[in-house]
């Protein structure tokens, strides 16, 4: 973030938001904070589709390989303040939710295993929005 070093969607030609721009990576990162720079993106990536489909309130439930990244769960807690975000341990969730769904609406209520702790990062809020502008 200090750096002000970027990962701009989309990096995949598979659909989702951005696939008229190519990825590119702006700025320069050291092969060790790759891995970081990757998890900003899909943290940022989160809250954009999140902010487009409105989905501004009620828990987020991260679960499977974003649930053991807790850099990803804490910036988005971060970048969500407004929302908790939820992190289940069930490594299953995908397979886990249609079972729920076709026992809707006695479905039963499944806790998450923790709390994701917002991370403290400065200048978050400016590179979010420069991030924006740039998509």
């Amino acid at each position: 973030i200090q750096s002000g070093a970027m990962a701009l969607p989309s990096f995949t030609g598979n659909g989702g938001p951005n696939t008229e721009r190519r990825g590119e990576i702006q700025g320069a990162v050291p092969d060790d904070l790759r891995p970081a720079l990757a998890t900003l993106h899909i943290a940022l990536m989160t809250d954009d589709l999140l902010t487009r489909l409105g989905a501004s309130t009620g828990d987020l439930v991260i679960e499977g390989s974003f649930g053991r990244n807790s850099g990803y769960c804490e910036l988005l807690a971060a970048l969500r303040p407004a929302q908790r975000v939820l992190v289940s341990a069930d490594q299953s969730g995908t397979a886990r939710g249609a079972a729920l769904l076709a026992h809707w609406p006695n479905a039963p209520v499944l806790a998450p295993d923790r709390l994701a702790a917002a991370m403290v990062v400065d200048g978050l809020e400016g590179y979010r929005a420069a991030w924006r502008r740039k998509l």
